[in-house]
């Protein structure tokens, strides 16, 4: 069957999810991630896990069946009457990347001190996607998670596609509410050590990077050093517009000629085009490194908030195509109905 026909095949299926349509499109899933639904149409194992605090007793949630939403009810059941955090974030790929608790090392970010950040509550926020309760993943300050030692994750200048869902309504302007890749060491490596995709309204065009238009939030580029809207001369990118609904698909490419931002909100099933171009002069070139990271930036700055329902990281450039399949494919799942 040839990709063209297999993606037609997708469009034709009510079990379509977003990593099979990426890799219909030649773009894998290297990881997936969410606390709401399977990623892939086969998939059936556990989403996250979430840690009573009391008794540190632990509980796997899994799909109500292959490729379908949470099982929030099971969550409900056993954190009764008790302060659940979520403990981990599973990858739905067969590469093993899942997201842990991070610990902080970073210099600029804890003063030389070690520490492990804290989890996020697991029942802080919860939502529907197509009728079904769900949760979100509710980042405050000082939480966050991250995996260095990954397999598969784009390094150096290899190609990369991410995108997320995120809430357009819990947002600031700290460092850094990020999802993707980033330094091994936990610490600040320099410029373009880094690639992930940002959300919140940072007040970079005050830093002599660029931003977006009006208040934000804005879906950006975090290249370590610097969040960038676009490439711009007067620090504002006028085609990066707010993003400031409930639910919010995202999205970022990043490649050795230049970076595209897209983003939009979720429920339409669009995904607008925010830019598309160079990256800045001082970044001449990718030098990713190809750990991973959600809630904090690449050297565990641990300022930003901000709400996830999913995500994943993709090996290559995914085609315009195959990103409206996945912008339709959200919008499918419902969220906030």
């Amino acid at each position: 069957m040839t990709i063209r026909c297999f993606v037609l095949a997708l469009l034709s299926s009510a079990h379509a999810a977003p990593c099979d349509i990426f890799a219909a499109g030649g773009t894998p899933c290297v990881a997936a991630h969410s606390t709401v639904r399977a990623l892939f149409s086969a998939y059936a194992g556990a989403l996250y896990q979430v840690m009573r605090t009391h008794d540190g007793e632990r509980l796997d949630v899994l799909p109500l069946g292959p490729g379908g939403f949470a099982n929030a009810a099971a969550q409900d059941s056993f954190c009764a009457g008790a302060e659940c955090t979520v403990s981990k974030l599973y990858d739905q790929t067969a590469l093993g990347n899942s997201l842990n608790v991070s610990r902080s090392c970073c210099p600029t970010c804890c003063d030389g001190h070690v520490f492990w950040m804290k989890a996020s509550n697991a029942t802080r926020f919860d939502t529907t996607a197509s009728g079904k309760k769900v949760y979100g993943l509710w980042v405050d300050v000082d939480e966050g998670y991250r995996l260095d030692n990954t397999t598969g994750v784009p390094v150096g200048t290899e190609p990369q596609t991410i995108y997320m869902v995120a809430d357009g309504t819990h947002v600031n302007g700290a460092c850094c509410f990020d999802y993707g890749n980033a330094e091994v060491d936990e610490k600040d490596d320099g410029r373009g050590r880094m690639s992930a995709l940002y959300f919140g309204t940072n007040n970079v065009s005050a830093k002599g990077w660029c931003g977006g238009s009006g208040q934000g939030p804005w879906a950006m580029i975090d290249i370590e050093n610097g969040i960038y809207g676009g490439n711009c001369t007067a620090s504002v990118n006028p085609a990066n517009i707010p993003l400031p609904f409930s639910f919010v698909t995202a999205m970022v490419k990043d490649q050795t000629s230049g970076f595209t931002l897209k983003g939009a909100d979720a429920t339409t099933g669009q995904l607008n085009s925010l830019y598309d171009g160079p990256r800045p002069k001082s970044y001449p070139s990718l030098l990713k490194q190809g750990s991973l990271i959600l809630g904090i930036g690449g050297d565990d700055s641990h300022s930003g908030v901000g709400t996830f329902f999913e995500g994943a990281v993709v090996a290559g450039i995914s085609s315009d195509s195959t990103d409206a399949l996945i912008a339709a494919d959200i919008k499918n799942a419902g969220y906030g109905t």
